[in-house]
């Protein structure tokens, strides 16, 4: 190794020439100018000032993208939100860039029907049509059962009392509002064991494909057990333990796609919850958007934490089916979410006539307007 000064540019080669040869000649090889030390400070504050002066105007009013999510993998936007067959959903949006693609619930005792064995392929048939069509996929299991039908958990849990509750619905405990129901015993840690496989598995198989967009987890209300069986292990403490040992599966599970955790009533501290899935890369969402009850606590508690939250992690509210009869157009309910809650996604129930008569163009004019979702 040679070090040969040329006394022309003042710069000192450093490399293997040919014999005697100063470096650059062209016989020369592996050679590396070794700058003056001045001249590299004078070099460098040069470079820098143009670089000031030339991307200024790129961050004038920028705001920073969400520091948990890789943009390139996000497709904010518009989705149809379904049970069921897509055919006719997929059908409706086919040709409408103003929707992004589809939200469907899937049942988790369809999804493993018997204990570890999973049949997905509900999901990749519908991957594979909303693909096809340029749309992508959004995934949401379902386990919270709203009627006096059968639980939604699999059914190999309901004659087993190691995951609680009371027989013939072992691992549910009965939903005393509204129309009824049953819900999974998440404060039982054989049933969040289930959680845990059902998401690894669910991740395993769709977190690298690229037109599945993201993960729902259901909402935080839920009701307190009253009959004995189901009041087993139970505390506030440990159902919250329980919807964070699911959240941590689904985002462990799918690191790539955005993961929501939907919060609305709960026993437990929501703002506490909505911070703790934050810092866990986790967006919140709420399953009904509305705004003729201001002084909802779900409303007053959750639309604060996400529209806080949108530069940190992406969220999305839903509108779903009774939310049509509440009052407000789709174009009201589509106005104030950019005020409330300014969302990354926003999921809309298909329910006719106001889909198609309202939702669709609600949204058209918003585009219209110059109006987008996400990253701004």
């Amino acid at each position: 190794m040679k070090q040969l000064f040329n006394p022309i540019t003042a710069t000192v080669w450093k490399g293997h020439g040919a014999s005697g040869s100063i470096c650059p000649a062209k016989q020369a090889v592996h050679c590396v100018p070794i700058i003056p030390y001045r001249l590299q400070c004078i070099l460098g504050i040069l470079i820098s000032l143009i670089f000031l002066f030339t991307t200024a105007p790129l961050f004038a009013g920028y705001v920073p993208a969400p520091k948990n999510v890789r943009v390139i993998k996000h497709h904010p936007g518009f989705f149809v939100y379904l049970g069921g067959d897509i055919t006719w959903a997929l059908k409706l949006i086919a040709d409408n860039p103003d929707f992004i693609g589809i939200k469907k619930v899937y049942y988790w005792k369809l999804l493993e029907p018997s204990k570890g064995v999973y049949d997905f392929s509900e999901i990749i048939s519908d991957l594979a049509k909303v693909q096809a069509q340029g749309k992508r996929l959004w995934i949401q299991p379902k386990y919270v059962q709203y009627n006096d039908s059968t639980p939604l958990t699999p059914t190999y849990m309901w004659n087993d009392t190691k995951y609680g509750g009371n027989l013939p619905y072992c691992g549910n405990y009965k939903r005393k509002v509204a129309r009824g129901g049953w819900l999974p015993i998440i404060w039982n840690s054989e049933v969040q064991a289930r959680f845990e496989a059902l998401f690894t598995a669910l991740g395993n198989r769709f977190n690298n494909e690229p037109y599945i967009e993201g993960v729902t987890i259901d909402e935080t209300s839920t009701g307190i057990p009253q009959l004995p069986g189901e009041t087993e292990g139970y505390s506030k403490a440990a159902e919250l333990e329980g919807f964070k040992v699911r959240a941590l599966a689904a985002k462990a599970a799918f690191p790539d796609k955005s993961v929501i955790q939907q919060i609305n009533y709960a026993s437990f501290d929501r703002e506490a919850f909505g911070a703790w899935c934050l810092s866990h890369g986790i967006g919140i969402g709420i399953p009904d958007f509305t705004i003729d009850n201001p002084d909802n606590s779900a409303n007053r508690i959750v639309y604060p934490m996400m529209k806080n939250s949108r530069n940190v992690v992406p969220g999305g509210p839903d509108v779903q089916w009774l939310d049509y009869e509440r009052g407000n157009t789709a174009a009201e309910l589509l106005n104030a979410s950019i005020d409330l809650v300014d969302p990354w996604y926003f999921f809309w129930e298909k329910r006719e006539p106001y889909f198609t008569r309202d939702v669709i163009p609600a949204i058209r004019e918003f585009h219209k307007n110059g109006g987008n979702l996400g990253h701004k």
